[in-house]
């Protein structure tokens, strides 16, 4: 028999730790089952930010933070709202922690001809930004990739600045299966940096550009090709890539590769591209044929099926 204290007085440590962790994961799953507000603070803002900002624009940044909607981090909140908030804090103060955030990119705000700004939270580490076309095109030619520069650079003050542009091929492939000729993913690459250093990859998927291919099915590692699309009256540089992880995928592992190739990408010299295997880039028909089998080896083969179809089944 398990003898126990009975006059026990301090409950062991092991038991509180238990007893805690599982009265937070209950809260916790009783609030996602509920579907509570919350407010999510990715860990690139304790890096970044946590130790530079002084507690009112911390305590500002946390309110807009809370306030904001969850998909799109907009809020419109007045200055004296705000100012009544923080139990009655004086109107210049709340401008001068509003200004703080907005020279660390944590915010932008702008009117919209409402009583007041509408603040909107600005991502503080790296994204991807998927676009889709501004304006319906026959083909993928130069004037979709000058739509998407122009929306990008019209938006200069979100997306910062273009630094490099890339046009990115992969062939398709399941798993255990050889590459698929038919099948192919195709990719408008842009590249912006913000003042504070945030990269941001704009997508743009090329989905009428099938009948165009790099000239080698068997990726193993990144190759470059000269792709049509031009920027900078020059011709943009194409990168083709090994079939996994799929460019477009949404997988963790996907999107590690691609940020990882962006970062890359964004510091890269043009002389350490050129050093890449090279590939040519165009009519699939033309570069990448489809090759028929050759009749001697086919010949054999179907006798060799004949042969097999003609011997008896093997009694159990």
């Amino acid at each position: 028999m398990v003898s126990t204290n009975r006059f026990r007085l301090v409950v062991p440590v092991s038991d509180t730790d238990e007893a805690l962790k599982h009265y937070y994961k209950s809260w916790r799953d009783l609030n996602q089952t509920a579907k509570s507000g919350f407010m999510r603070l990715d860990n690139a803002f304790k890096d970044k930010y946590l130790k530079e900002l002084g507690d009112g624009a911390l305590k500002l940044y946390l309110y807009f933070c809370f306030h904001a909607a969850n998909e799109t981090g907009d809020s419109w909140h007045s200055i004296p709202r705000i100012a009544e908030f923080f139990n009655g804090a004086q109107t210049r103060t709340i401008d001068n922690w509003i200004k703080t955030l907005v020279d660390k990119n944590l915010i932008y705000r702008a009117s919209q001809g409402k009583k007041s700004y509408t603040t909107y939270l600005l991502p503080f580490s790296d994204t991807i930004v998927r676009h889709s076309a501004s304006k319906k095109r026959a083909s993928d030619n130069q004037e979709s990739l000058d739509d998407l520069l122009m929306k990008i650079k019209e938006l200069r003050a979100v997306y910062g600045e273009i630094v490099k542009v890339h046009h990115l091929f992969q062939w398709e492939k399941q798993k255990g299966k050889p590459v698929n000729r038919d099948r192919s993913q195709q990719y408008l690459l842009i590249i912006t940096k913000r003042n504070n250093g945030v990269l941001i990859g704009h997508l743009y998927a090329l989905r009428k550009s099938d009948h165009l291919c790099v000239s080698q099915l068997d990726i193993e590692e990144p190759a470059i090709f000269n792709s049509p699309f031009r920027f900078h009256d020059s011709n943009v540089v194409g990168l083709a890539l090994p079939s996994f992880p799929a460019i477009g995928g949404k997988s963790k592992t996907a999107i590690k590769e691609i940020l990882d190739l962006i970062r890359e990408l964004a510091e890269i010299e043009p002389w350490k591209l050129e050093d890449r295997p090279k590939l040519i880039y165009g009519d699939k028909d033309e570069i990448l044929p489809v090759q028929e089998e050759d009749p001697e080896i086919k010949e054999a083969d179907e006798e060799l099926d004949e042969e097999a179809d003609e011997e008896p089944d093997e009694e159990a």
